[in-house]
């Protein structure tokens, strides 16, 4: 984008290498942002939710993140929760309402007679989507098991012996992806042949690593479409000049809508807190998809956003479709 501000645009870059919210329990990196007007961030539940805390002053708080899960939890939508994120919070992406019914659905394609086990991993992120992706499941099959795992667990044999116990032909783990691969690498050891399916937290480039053969054919959601098959050549040429990134990861969809919007407020002058929220509170864009983009009271994107199925093929993630 080549518009000249009125105001000085900061940016800050606060890096969570884990999905625990070991870095994020202490609130540092948000509190150092709270000098800024906006943010476009929050890596994951386990990072906005303890960030959201102190976040009270800040003008508008996007949750998407470029190469890492993004902040998809139901509660931080949600007027009952504690960790309502009203008025500043909103996101571009679905929250795990619609996450997790495409979960069940992408797991169970083309399987005849779907025999469903669930998994998560206690988190406020894996419950969750086990929850919502519980209800569909039971929808398009037969759910034969369940199990709620405390991790990190250094043996999952235990869990593999009641997914085979249950006969089941499809296994949607819901939590992330370290503890996936292990899960994923010793029932492949032990004789299971079937499906495995997870949400965007599965779904990270060092996956198919950690998992190594036994990640073929893993599926995987995430509420993101790949940038670059959505923009012009010439908008991706741009693109990669500017961040030096030549195949943008997960979430830069998502990151690109957010930024915009920040920046299209501030071109149409609006530069004080109050006015940057009140414009991303009541305004209308064009997602770089071409999607419309407005938020409805609580935060969320009005109408939902996409939800993309991919797949590990010869040790990479490839995008499937749009489910």
């Amino acid at each position: 984008m080549s518009s000249t501000f009125t105001a000085p645009i900061r940016i800050f870059v606060r890096n969570n290498p884990t999905n625990d919210g070991t870095i994020a329990a202490d609130n540092t990196g948000a509190a150092e942002c709270t000098v800024q007007a906006t943010i476009t961030g929050g890596t994951a539940t386990t990072v906005t939710i303890p960030a959201g805390s102190i976040i009270t002053n800040v003008t508008g708080y996007f949750t998407t993140a470029a190469g890492s899960p993004s902040a998809t939890n139901v509660d931080l939508t949600n007027p009952n929760s504690k960790i309502y994120g009203s008025p500043v919070f909103h996101r571009v992406v679905v929250n795990d309402d619609l996450q997790g019914p495409a979960l069940a659905k992408y797991g169970v394609k083309g399987v005849a007679s779907p025999k469903i086990f669930i998994i998560d991993d206690k988190s406020t992120y894996g419950a969750g989507i086990a929850a919502t992706a519980k209800k569909a499941a039971a929808k398009l099959g037969s759910i034969v098991g369940e199990d709620s795992v405390l991790v990190p667990l250094s043996d999952w044999t235990s869990v593999v012996s009641k997914v085979k116990a249950s006969g089941a032909n499809v296994v949607l783990f819901c939590g992330y992806d370290a503890d996936a691969a292990k899960f994923l690498k010793t029932a492949r050891d032990n004789g299971y042949t079937g499906i495995f399916a997870g949400p965007d937290g599965v779904n990270t480039s060092i996956f198919p690593e950690l998992a190594g053969a036994a990640a073929e054919g893993a599926r995987m959601t995430a509420p993101d479409v790949p940038f670059d098959r959505l923009v012009s050549k010439a908008t991706l040429k741009e693109f990669t000049k500017v961040t030096k990134v030549k195949v943008p990861g997960l979430y830069v969809t998502s990151t690109y809508d957010a930024a915009n919007i920040f920046l299209s407020c501030i071109k149409d002058g609006d530069t004080t807190r109050a006015a940057i929220l009140d414009c991303v509170a009541t305004g209308s864009w064009k997602g770089v998809a071409g999607n419309k983009i407005s938020f409805d009271y609580n935060g969320d994107v009005e109408g939902g956003a996409a939800v993309a199925g991919y797949t590990v093929k010869n040790g990479k993630i490839i995008f499937g479709q749009k489910i």
